[in-house]
């Protein structure tokens, strides 16, 4: 067992967090992650509002370990109903999201009054750092990603190159 910021936050046994892939993240990987002392990630819109509550409630049976879930903003090809899915998130009593693509910052206000612990993915420092800045993420976290469902860094800098601006800005919190 590592004793490290992220273990104590998520009471989890390892730092590691299994990102929530679309398709593939659903009940049995999760269950599995998290009772191996990480920290599993169910995909929300792989399924319906009504069958992530579900696939929330199966995951609950397979495991008594903390889990999360991915809350992609991404563009859809279908409309999204977000407020569902949150209303789900929050019915089953889950305590953590990771958001991906876009700044959660306009359902942050639910999350918080839920005690909900939000991991934001950004491919990009300026992501980050604008989120950062934000008083809508101050207690929140930021993760800094090299490859996000595709959508590499943009810009033209190295990964290396960029972790390195991320580390200068004390503030930003970045953990794998």
């Amino acid at each position: 067992m590592f004793r490290t910021r992220i273990t104590e936050l998520f009471g989890i046994d390892y730092p590691i967090i299994q990102g929530g892939m679309q398709w593939v993240s659903r009940a049995e990987l999760v269950a599995a992650v998290s009772n191996a002392g990480g920290l599993g990630i169910l995909s929300a819109l792989t399924f319906s509002s009504e069958e992530l509550k579900l696939e929330l409630r199966k995951t609950k049976e397979l495991t008594d370990k903390p889990f999360g879930v991915n809350l992609s903003l991404l563009p859809t090809l279908r409309p999204v109903n977000y407020e569902e899915y949150i209303d789900v998130i929050i019915g089953e009593g889950i305590k953590i999201v990771e958001t991906a693509a876009r700044s959660p910052e306009p359902y942050m206000g639910l999350f918080r009054a839920a005690g909900i612990k939000v991991i934001n993915k950004c491919t990009a420092v300026r992501f980050a750092r604008t989120r950062s800045d934000s008083t809508a993420f101050s207690e929140q976290f930021i993760t800094f990603d090299f490859d996000q469902g595709g959508v590499a860094l943009t810009g033209g800098v190295e990964y290396g190159f960029a972790l390195g601006f991320a580390a200068h800005w004390a503030y930003l919190r970045i953990f794998f």
